[in-house]
C-alpha cells in the first residue's frame, strides 16, 4: 500500500505498483479468514461471548483511529468539530462520506467497511453453524452456500440502494463505483472468501492437504503460485484502466479474482515449513506486521508525509526509502505508546485480560534508552532557549541568511516589475517547482521560507493570517504562488527557501554572538541531560517504550515548532515533572519490592533454614 501511494520513479514492477490498491483486498480477505477461524469454533461449542468479541475489536480499532484523527485534524488546522466531521467520527464515512481526498485519513474508509463486517460476522456465524446442522454430511458447502447467498444479497441491496437514490442521496451510498469499490455491500465477497478458507482450513476433511502443505516444496510451490495469481488479477485491471478509469466495472471483475488467490496464499504461509513463511517468521518483519495499522492509518496524513515532506528531496527513490523509513518510526512510536497500552488497558478494564509480569531488560539498555529519552528532554531544552535567545536579537536578517550559506537555487530575488497584482491588492510571487514539497503529483508549497522586501524580514506563514498589514502567506496548502502584502511595492523583493541545515546555522551564529548566553544554553542542556538519565537509570519503563518516548517527544516538537510558541516551555516543564514522576514511582515501587523480598527470605529462612546457596 505505500508504494502504491508513493510510486517509485522507476518502472520496475509497473503494474505490481500500479494496482497496489489490492492491499486492502487481501487485508480484508486475512481478516475474515482470522475472525472466522479465531471465534466460529467458539460459535459452535456455545462458548461464543457477543460482549466480548465487540470489546476486543473495539480495543484493537478505535484507540489508535481516533488519536491519529485527532492529531491530523489539529495539526491540518481543520479544528475539532463534531457536525462537520460526523461521519469520520462515528466511522461511517464510507457510507455517508463525500470524497476519500477530503478525509482527514483517507484511508480510513476502509475501516467502515472493516466495521460492517465485524458487527455482520456473529449472524454470518449463527446461519453458517445453522446450515451445518440441516447438512451435517456436507459441511463445507453448506457454508459455501450461506456465505455466497449473503454475498449475492448485500450486493442486490447496494445495487437497490444506488438505484433508488439516483445520486441524490448521501455520500458514497449514491454512486453505483462507490457502492461496488469501497462499501461492504460490494466487499463482502473478499471477506466471505477469507471466510470460506478459514473453514476449509480447520476442516477434518483437509487434513491430508495440511500434510500436504507441511513440507516445504509443496508450501512454497502453492505460494508462488497463489502470488501468481494476484500479479495476473493485477494485470487484468492495469489492461482495463484500473479501478479509477471509465472501465471500473471490468477492471473489478478482475478484482473478484484477487480473494481466491489471496486466501490460497494465507493458507500456504500457515505451514511451518513454507521458506516464505519462516522468512516472514523473523522478528523484523514480524514487528513490521504489528506497526502496520499504524502505518496504514498515518502515511498520508500530516503526521505522516506532513512531517517528512519539508525535509525530503523529490530527486531519486532514495528518498522514497528515507520517507518509508520515518513514517514506519513515526507508526512504531504510535504502537509503543498508543496502540499496544489501550488496547491493554481496555482489555484488563473489561476483566479479559490479565497484567503480565515485566521481565527486567538488561541494565545496559535500560541505561541507553533513558539516555536517549534524557538526550531528547535536553534537545527540546537547548532549542527552546536558543529560540528564545534569537528572539531576543530582533528578526533574523538578510546578511545573517546569507552568511549561513544559503545556495543560489534557493534564493530569488525580484525587482519590483517582475511582480504582479493579485486579489486584495497583494503582489504574487511564483516560486520555482523544486521548492515544493511532496512526492509524484502530491505538492505542497514550501514550509519555510523567508521574505525580505528592500532588505526588510517580512513574517511568513503558511497560511493567511488575520489582521496583519505587512505579510508574506499562502492562501492554500497546495499554493503556487506567494502571497504578500506589504505597505509599499518594493524596489527588491529577496526570496530564500530556508532549509534546516541553513535554519540551524543562523540560530548558531547568533546563540556564538552572545557567549553568557551560550554558557548557559549548554549548562541547561547538560543539566537536563544529567538529571534525566539518573532519574532514568534505576528502574522505570521498559527500553522499548523509553526509545519510543523520546522520539515521539522530538517529533511532536519539530512538528508543532514548539520552540516558538509562548507556552512551550509550560509542556517541556510538564515533560520533566512527568519524567521525575516515572522515577519517583519506580524508586518507591522497588523499595516496596526490596522491603517485601527481604521479609519473605527471612520467614523462609526462620522456618526452613538458609538454602545450599545462601550456605
Amino acid at each position: 500500500m505505500f508504494v502504491y501511494h508513493f510510486q517509485p520513479r522507476s518502472g520496475v514492477l509497473k503494474v505490481v505498483i500500479g494496482q497496489g490498491h489490492v492491499g486492502v483486498g487481501l487485508f480484508f480477505v486475512l481478516s475474515g479468514f482470522l475472525i472466522t477461524l479465531r471465534y466460529f469454533p467458539d460459535r459452535t461449542r456455545g462458548e461464543f461471548r457477543i460482549g466480548e468479541y465487540f470489546l476486543r475489536r473495539a480495543a484493537r480499532i478505535l484507540p489508535l483511529y481516533y488519536t491519529v484523527f485527532i492529531l491530523s485534524q489539529y495539526l491540518a488546522g481543520g479544528g475539532l468539530s463534531f457536525a462537520d466531521r460526523l461521519p469520520e467520527w462515528t466511522l461511517t464515512q464510507a457510507l455517508f462520506g463525500e470524497s476519500l481526498h477530503l478525509f482527514v485519513i483517507p484511508t480510513s474508509w476502509s475501516l467502515t467497511v472493516e466495521e460492517c463486517f465485524y458487527a455482520l460476522a456473529p449472524l454470518v456465524f449463527l446461519a453458517i453453524a445453522a446450515a451445518q446442522r440441516r447438512a451435517p454430511r456436507r459441511p463445507m458447502p453448506a457454508a459455501a452456500a450461506v456465505l455466497l447467498g449473503l454475498t449475492a444479497l448485500l450486493f442486490a441491496m447496494g445495487a437497490a440502494i444506488w438505484t433508488v437514490l439516483d445520486g441524490r442521496g448521501p455520500g458514497f451510498l449514491r454512486d453505483p463505483e462507490k457502492v461496488a469499490l469501497h462499501t461492504l455491500f460490494g466487499r463482502f465477497w473478499d471477506f466471505a472468501v477469507g471466510s470460506f478458507g478459514a473453514l476449509l482450513f480447520a476442516s477434518p476433511a483437509s487434513e491430508r492437504w495440511r500434510r500436504i502443505l507441511g513440507r516445504p516444496v509443496p508450501a512454497l510451490i502453492a505460494s508462488c503460485g497463489a502470488a501468481a495469481l494476484i500479479v495476473t488479477a493485477q494485470w487484468g485491471m492495469a489492461e482495463a484502466g484500473g479501478l479509477d478509469g471509465p472501465r471500473w466495472a471490468w477492471a473489478w471483475s478482475w478484482d473478484l479474482l484477487l480473494p481466491l488467490a489471496a486466501v490460497s496464499l494465507v493458507i500456504s504461509l500457515t505451514s511451518a515449513g513454507n521458506p516464505a513463511a519462516r522468512l516472514l517468521s523473523l522478528s523484523p518483519f514480524v514487528y513490521l506486521g504489528k506497526v502496520s495499522y499504524a502505518l496504514y492509518l498515518v502515511q498520508l496524513t500530516p503526521i505522516g508525509k506532513g512531517l517528512f515532506y519539508r525535509v525530503l528531496p523529490r530527486t531519486d527513490d532514495l528518498a522514497l526509502l528515507a520517507l518509508y523509513v520515518g513514517i514506519t518510526a513515526v507508526s512504531a512510536i504510535l504502537y509503543e505508546l498508543v496502540e499496544e497500552p489501550a488496547r491493554r488497558l481496555i482489555l484488563r478494564a473489561g476483566g479479559l485480560e490479565r497484567s503480565a509480569p515485566r521481565r527486567a531488560a538488561p541494565a545496559l539498555g535500560r541505561l541507553g534508552a533513558a539516555a536517549m529519552l534524557a538526550l531528547s528532554l535536553a534537545a527540546q531544552s537547548a532549542t527552546w532557549a536558543v529560540a528564545s535567545v534569537s528572539e531576543s536579537l530582533g528578526p533574523i536578517t538578510l546578511p545573517e541568511v546569507r552568511a549561513a550559506g544559503v545556495k543560489a537555487r534557493d534564493s530569488m530575488i525580484l525587482p519590483t516589475e517582475a511582480l504582479s497584482s493579485g486579489p486584495g491588492g497583494v503582489l504574487l510571487v511564483g516560486l520555482p517547482r523544486a521548492w515544493r514539497e511532496g512526492w509524484g503529483d502530491d505538492l505542497h508549497a514550501p514550509s519555510r521560507l523567508r521574505v525580505f522586501a528592500d532588505g526588510t524580514p517580512l513574517p511568513f506563514f503558511r497560511r493567511e493570517p488575520a489582521g496583519r498589514n505587512e505579510v508574506a502567506f499562502f492562501r492554500r496548502p497546495r499554493a503556487a504562488m506567494l502571497s504578500v502584502r506589504a505597505a509599499a511595492s518594493p524596489a527588491e523583493l529577496v526570496v530564500v527557501r530556508e532549509s534546516p541545515l541553513v535554519s540551524a546555522k543562523v540560530q548558531l551564529s547568533r546563540l556564538l554572538s552572545l557567549p553568557h548566553e551560550a554558557t548557559a544554553v549548554a549548562a541547561l542542556f547538560a543539566a537536563v541531560l544529567v538529571l534525566a538519565t539518573i532519574a532514568l537509570g534505576a528502574r522505570s519503563p521498559s527500553p522499548r517504550v523509553m526509545i519510543a518516548s523520546a522520539l515521539a517527544s522530538i517529533v511532536w516538537w519539530r512538528a508543532l515548532e514548539l520552540d516558538d510558541r509562548p507556552w512551550g516551555p509550560v509542556l517541556l516543564a510538564a515533560e520533566c515533572v512527568a519524567l521525575m514522576l516515572v522515577a519517583v514511582r519506580a524508586a518507591s515501587a522497588r523499595r516496596f519490592v526490596d522491603r517485601h523480598a527481604q521479609s519473605w527470605l527471612a520467614q523462609r529462612v526462620q522456618a526452613h533454614g538458609p538454602a545450599a546457596a545462601q550456605k
